[in-house]
């Protein structure tokens, strides 16, 4: 199971639909994948499925370091909540 999208992929929906139907087609007729079935699904179905197969996740107790997906673009708050450790990561990279 994968989820499809992430932050502003829906700016274009028709483009993204059009560019993984491609991708579905060509994994659905290929042989290289006898054993992958594709569709696409709502979030309810989804969270269903993952729940009937009756798996125990790993729980991560640990703090993400914050990261930068572009120039000047920095996720500081986004998976942290140590603000001692985004002060020594901030102080340290201006070292850098």
């Amino acid at each position: 199971m994968h989820t499809l999208g992430d932050d502003f992929e829906w700016q274009n929906a028709h483009k993204t639909f059009t560019k993984t139907d491609k991708v579905l087609k060509y994994i659905r007729e290929s042989n290289e994948f006898p054993n992958i079935e594709l569709f696409y699904s709502t979030p309810e179905e989804y969270v269903k499925s993952i729940y009937e197969e009756n798996i125990n996740w790993p729980v991560n107790k640990y703090d993400y370091f914050p990261y930068a997906d572009k120039p000047h673009s920095y996720w500081t708050g986004y998976f942290t909540s140590r603000p001692h450790l985004k002060k020594d990561i901030k102080f340290t990279g201006r070292k850098l």
